[in-house]
């Protein structure tokens, strides 16, 4: 009891000071849970024979300014490959003024070895038009015994993507199957007036 107490109290602290900051105070971290077992985005397609798949399943997320870095980063159910995929798909979203973006993980199977760099993309503004891809000056650190997934973005990288610094908004990161299309399997939004300053 006292154990769940004590991080409860961390995790409100940390909610108050990150994810609910009011709007215009210089954020340097957010960070938000989402419930388990729903990582079933589509769920009636041979790609997903389970209700949820815990390889998928999101249960917690942040965005923190490191030192020169902006690290996005996700807790996972079980860091691993879901049945009938051919890898995994880890996106974490953005918006900077009225441009939107995300930086991408991703990993393969021995069977399927596609390409596993990570990418950093401007999105186009209707989904005709490509997304944009950026320099992307980043890393990605897979944690097997944490379950965690984290993007590691350089800051001047990300600051010459985006002209300037200012406020991130519409926090969001989202799993996908790769297969041979992408298929959405979870997304957890931070906080409606989360925003992480850069």
């Amino acid at each position: 009891m006292c154990n769940r107490v004590f991080v409860t109290a961390v995790l409100f602290a940390s909610l108050t000071a990150g994810a609910l900051a009011p709007p215009g105070t210089a954020a340097t971290s957010v960070e938000w849970e989402d419930p388990a077992g729903d990582a079933n985005g589509a769920p009636r397609v041979e790609s997903t024979p389970r209700p949820s798949d815990p390889e998928l399943d999101i249960l917690f997320a942040s965005y923190a300014v490191q030192g020169e870095n902006l690290v996005a980063s996700i807790r996972l159910e079980k860091l691993g490959t879901a049945p009938g995929s051919f890898g995994s798909i880890y996106r974490f979203y953005f918006t900077h003024k009225d441009a939107n973006y995300y930086m991408m993980a991703r990993t393969a199977t021995p069977e399927y070895p596609y390409s596993t760099d990570p990418r950093f993309y401007r999105m186009a503004e209707n989904e005709i038009e490509d997304s944009e891809e950026l320099k992307c000056d980043c890393k990605v650190t897979f944690d097997a015994k944490a379950n965690t997934v984290s993007f590691s973005l350089k800051m001047a990288a990300l600051k010459k993507a985006l002209k300037g610094g200012g406020e991130l908004t519409d926090l969001y990161v989202k799993t996908l199957r790769r297969a041979n299309l992408f298929i959405d399997a979870d997304t957890a939004r931070a906080p409606e007036k989360a925003s992480l300053t850069v």
